[in-house]
């Protein structure tokens, strides 16, 4: 680190260029925080479990910052590593495949009408991929291709995914 020599010979460190950037991007990353739980809320379902699987992201983020390319993509980089993170703990961990379903009266003190809570129960009754699928690319408004890139999957499933998801979400609104 550069110093920089004060009144009285003592040295002062100097915050260098690399830590600046560091420091911005913790930033823009704490910005997309808001985001980033609500996408969590929908891929674990429970609240304390959203909370957890934002922290881990934002660590898994801090640990891989230089695997970053473009930073216009923080967003969607964050959302992946949430994903990802989501995923293996749905397969490692077992008590993460029996997620509790929706708390109704939760989403009604938070001002959500009936129809909201409906599909939202229904997005949370979707098998775990059809879900991730269509939470991606619906409701955060990833591109089919950015959804795949998040899920690990090929376009064509992605594809699938959806088009499973949305016939599904039709039936039980109806």
């Amino acid at each position: 680190m550069e110093q920089e020599v004060i009144a009285g010979g003592l040295e002062k460190p100097r915050i260098s260029d690399r830590e600046a950037e560091l420091r911005r991007l913790k930033e823009a990353m704490a910005s997309h925080e808001p985001a980033l739980l609500a996408t969590a809320r929908f891929l674990v379902r429970q609240e304390a479990d959203a909370r957890d699987l934002v922290q881990q992201t934002f660590e898994t983020a801090l640990r891989h910052l230089d695997e970053l390319h473009d930073e216009h993509k923080l967003r969607a980089w964050l959302t992946t590593i949430a994903v990802r993170a989501a995923a293996r703990r749905r397969y490692s961990v077992a008590r993460f495949i029996h997620w509790a379903s929706t708390d109704t009266s939760q989403a009604r003190s938070a001002g959500m009408d009936d129809a909201a809570i409906a599909l939202r129960a229904a997005v949370q009754r979707l098998p775990d991929r059809v879900r991730v699928a269509v939470l991606l690319h619906h409701m955060v408004g990833f591109s089919i291709q950015e959804t795949a890139a998040a899920m690990g999957v090929t376009e064509n499933t992605v594809k699938s995914e959806l088009k499973t998801g949305l016939s599904r979400l039709r039936e039980t609104m109806r």
